[in-house]
């Protein structure tokens, strides 16, 4: 499959196939598939592990305005699981965003233990200007997040949008972030801690 065909709906059973078993391993194949609603399963009960083959690209459809990939464990506390997304090549040029707004991010993922994700080939735009994309990866409330190698690039708001759950001190849930090896390119910045991290 290629081209034209739109993944939204079958990307979304597979994860959901993978939790109903209590988590497990989603593989990506070889092709270039359209994302015309955001792939977002519900809640995720269990470790998950989303891996692209050589060649596999998710493109956002023309005025997408939500994250291509929206993963969470929870809605309101960090659980015990673990999301590691291997190889993710995204392509968001074609969505939409806006200030103050939700926006096409490539990877949004909440509530996890850990966020492991390897290798990435995120793509915002030929412009960090530009009013297509958000962010390249949105780690919200994340206990530890590990971003490993790869290229980020033309990001209109962040390479990367590290942050917690907006409350200070020992009622936050804080995070930590690790960002290694990773290539930043042309996005307007590379990485934009929300409200009360620091770096």
């Amino acid at each position: 499959p290629t081209g034209t065909n739109d993944v939204s709906t079958a990307f979304k059973n597979a994860l959901l196939a993978t939790v109903a078993v209590g988590g497990g391993k989603v593989i990506v194949p070889r092709g270039t598939y359209k994302v015309s609603a955001t792939i977002q399963p519900g809640t995720i009960a269990g470790d998950i592990i989303i891996e692209f083959e050589a060649g596999a690209e998710l493109v956002a459809a023309t005025g997408l305005h939500d994250p291509v990939l929206d993963l969470r464990p929870s809605a309101s506390a960090i659980t015990d699981y673990t999301c590691r997304i291997i190889n993710p090549k995204i392509d968001c040029s074609a969505g939409t965003t806006a200030v103050g707004t939700d926006g096409c991010t490539a990877i949004n993922a909440q509530y996890y233990r850990q966020l492991i994700i390897e290798n990435p080939d995120l793509y915002g735009g030929s412009d960090p200007t530009n009013t297509n994309s958000d962010s390249g990866i949105s780690a919200v409330a994340c206990t530890y997040a590990r971003i490993e190698g790869g290229t980020i690039s033309g990001f209109g708001d962040a390479g990367v949008y590290p942050g917690g759950d907006n409350n200070i001190g020992a009622t936050g849930d804080g995070s930590v972030i690790e960002i290694v090896g990773t290539y930043f390119y042309r996005c307007k910045n590379a990485v934009t801690p929300k409200r009360e991290l620091e770096y």
